[in-house]
């Protein structure tokens, strides 16, 4: 066990400024369990197995890969379990993702080796794609043409006609006025040169603008759920979803947290969390890379009314990282998996979690509060 004092975990520290993730101090230990480790995979006599392994993906376009196709063609000693397979032998009332496991504390310092520092993964396909694109190509990379009709075609479906070409100039006054701010919004039109934004007022008229704000919709009829409390936004959020694993799982350390976006209306799922420097808003679950970009996310709703969710009574944080990782599990090759190194804080860390992610080849690195662990070593100074 080391001691360290950290806000967050490693692969945090160069976040953008505009994912606002909370900071909370505590005093922390990293802990290592000393479960089953997954021997190396040797893929020489795989059918699936290049000289160049150089790339999470095989191919440009980022196809996802079968795990257990890959296990088939492989003669090894051991089978690392697909996801389906596990989560299918839950049971409703399961608290922990693995029962019978002993745990093992290791005494002494851990030696971390070189291969945990991170490395980017993109094709030279990508990369090029990407220096060529405008900025507002990589925009729209993610604010997609699909989201956008979607969002036209749910507002129609509501009683409200708007355009795709009027979406995409709301959508550009609200990116404006992002960093053009006015003490206002209506100080945009206003008749006073002073405060008035010509590149507002010429591109849509006031009454127009908050017309759409009012009356656009993100959800269709038949989308009513009273069981799940972002139907509202819950096709439009995995539109968008889809569009962020555009390039794949690109990054070898990633990070799991919570972010809060800044939110002062009514709704049942804002939350207030005192000390925080966003104290009201919505709370989400975040995967992300150690340069700060979001893989995956999800929307917290507080406890789990969903009576098919067999991981609901484990606990919240094991909850939270094994649905995030799915992404990671379905898409990266299974010999790639050993390269990737998983961070998060106190939260989300549990010996039983640890131990359950080695079974899927995935290496992690968690904090734990100093008050919850019983043997405690001494970090050696460098």
């Amino acid at each position: 066990m080391s001691k360290r004092k950290s806000n967050t975990a490693p692969a945090n520290q160069h976040r953008p400024n505009n994912l606002q993730f909370n900071s909370v101090e505590y005093d922390e230990h990293e802990y290592f369990v000393n479960g089953s480790i997954i021997p190396s995979i040797d893929f020489t006599d795989c059918e699936h197995s290049d000289s160049d392994a150089s790339n999470i993906y095989e191919d440009d376009d980022n196809s996802k890969f079968d795990s257990s196709e890959i296990m088939d063609n492989c003669d090894s000693n051991f089978t690392v379990q697909s996801h389906n397979n596990v989560y299918d032998s839950y049971t409703s009332s399961q608290k922990k993702l693995e029962d019978n496991h002993k745990y093992e504390w290791i005494k002494g310092e851990y030696s971390h080796n070189n291969t945990l520092s991170n490395e980017l993964f993109l094709s030279k396909n990508n990369v090029s794609a990407i220096l060529k694109s405008t900025p507002t190509e990589l925009f729209e990379y993610y604010f997609s043409l699909e989201l956008k009709s979607y969002i036209v075609k749910c507002s129609k479906l509501n009683d409200y006609d708007i355009t795709v070409t009027d979406l995409e100039i709301f959508i550009g006054i609200i990116i404006f006025t992002m960093y053009n701010k006015r003490l206002s919004q209506k100080d945009y039109w206003s008749l006073d040169p002073c405060l008035r934004s010509e590149l507002v007022a010429s591109a849509m008229s006031r009454n127009k603008f908050y017309d759409i704000k009012s009356k656009i919709k993100f959800h269709e009829l038949q989308d009513q759920n009273n069981n799940n409390r972002i139907y509202r936004v819950r096709k439009f959020v995995n539109i968008f979803r889809q569009n962020l694993m555009r390039f794949g799982i690109f990054e070898t350390a990633l990070s799991i947290d919570e972010m809060m976006v800044k939110f002062f209306g009514r709704s049942v799922l804002k939350q207030f969390i005192r000390g925080n420097p966003i104290r009201f808003g919505i709370k989400l679950w975040a995967l992300c890379s150690a340069s700060g970009y979001l893989f995956d996310f999800e929307i917290y709703c507080r406890k789990s009314s969903n009576k098919d969710d067999k991981l609901s009574n484990c606990a919240l944080g094991s909850h939270v990282v094994i649905n995030l990782l799915q992404v990671v599990i379905n898409t990266v090759h299974l010999r790639n998996r050993d390269r990737l190194h998983i961070y998060f804080d106190n939260l989300f860390t549990s010996p039983d979690l640890l131990v359950h992610l080695n079974k899927y080849g995935l290496h992690a690195t968690g904090t734990v509060r100093e008050n919850r662990v019983a043997i405690k070593n001494t970090m050696r100074k460098v």
